[in-house]
């Protein structure tokens, strides 16, 4: 369920350096190695996702407070709940499924830490290689020759993150997640590893933050064996976000909003095209249709919490809407629903936490 921003003192500590000049050696060690350039071969991260951030589009990367994969590490010290949450996902009608467990904990006044462990699943690949072929090279359909194979993948991370200032009604913060995965192919093996930071600045009397998440910000390294290795590029994004309590209405509204990847060249620029009803490719030169096409790729979400208890949620992002609701229990436990629309078919979310 979503947390309320909780003020603390201004921390004077150099935790935060140490642990900064941590994940740059890190990043530093991952630059020296050369490898592949994959555009996407860390696009499996996106699917690690709880539903609460599902169903605003993937846009909160203000307030998201957690461990996995998509939130914001600079979050982590700006709420003064503790959380634990088991979630499940089914892709496209159960095609494939992740299933992830998270731990977000504050450590003093000022600084958050955070794990999360994911793992993904892809069932019942079609293995054609022992079909017969036409003289054109065409495959013979025949299910008795047929074999199936898997795909899996598992992803942890850890999370640091510090509130660096706070003062005359403005407070900052910066993080870190270190996250690593181990990706089973049919015939290979991978291992991977990245480092993401972000920031977040905020605003508590106004209720507004705004916020950087650069993730893999030198590249995402992953090692397939001594004669290949792949890297992918860093992606940020920009985000905004506006939370009040509005007691007339019995509840608080939260307003998130989320830029596309604004710094890697590997992106492609996309707008709806209401004529044809469908996605279209845009014209780099074409200044117009960029800014369109960033609007669309953009991500917006939408919360109404009502007396700390239920939440109710909607999102939409390239031309996808999600939606989906919670409710929280005697305070401490909380259980979320999200489900999310595709031209293929649709995917649900659901989780249960605890708080304290």
């Amino acid at each position: 369920m979503s947390c309320r921003p909780h003020k603390q003192g201004a921390h004077k500590g150099g935790g935060v350096y140490r642990y900064f000049l941590f994940a740059i050696l890190i990043c530093a060690a991952a630059h020296t190695v050369r490898g592949e350039r994959a555009r996407y071969s860390n696009a499996n991260r996106d699917v690690f996702v709880l539903p609460e951030n599902a169903a605003l589009g993937g846009a909160d990367i203000c307030f998201a407070r957690d461990g996995v994969l998509h939130s914001n590490p600079a979050a982590a010290p700006l709420d003064s709940l503790n959380k634990a949450t088991l979630s499940y996902a089914g892709f496209y009608a159960n095609t494939f499924s992740t299933s992830m467990a998270s731990y977000m904990s504050r450590v003093g006044k000022n600084a958050g830490i955070g794990a999360g462990v994911g793992y993904l699943y892809v069932p019942d690949i079609i293995v054609t290689t022992s079909l017969d072929v036409t003289g054109d090279g065409d495959p013979i359909w025949d299910p008795e020759k047929l074999s199936y194979t898997s795909f899996s993948e598992i992803a942890f991370s850890i999370v640091y993150g510090q509130r660096i200032l706070e003062r005359r009604g403005i407070e900052v913060s910066a993080g870190a997640r270190l996250h690593g995965m181990r990706r089973r192919l049919p015939d290979d093996l991978g291992y991977g590893i990245g480092v993401d930071a972000g920031a977040v600045l905020g605003l508590p009397r106004r209720g507004l933050r705004f916020s950087l998440l650069v993730d893999d910000i030198t590249t995402n390294y992953i090692y397939w064996g001594s004669s290949y290795k792949d890297i992918s590029l860093p992606r940020a994004r920009l985000g905004a976000g506006w939370r009040k309590e509005i007691p007339y209405l019995y509840g608080a509204f939260t307003v998130v909003y989320a830029t596309p990847d604004v710094i890697s060249d590997e992106r492609v620029w996309v707008r709806w095209n209401v004529e044809d009803e469908k996605q279209v490719l845009v014209e780099e030169d074409n200044a117009e249709d960029l800014v369109w096409s960033f609007l669309y790729q953009g991500r917006y979400g939408l919360e109404y919490f009502i007396r700390n208890t239920v939440a109710l949620r909607a999102g939409f992002t390239r031309g996808r809407f999600a939606f989906g609701g919670g409710l929280r229990l005697f305070s401490a436990l909380s259980v979320d629903f999200s489900y999310a629309l595709s031209e293929l078919d649709g995917t649900y979310y659901v989780s249960t936490g605890y708080l304290w």
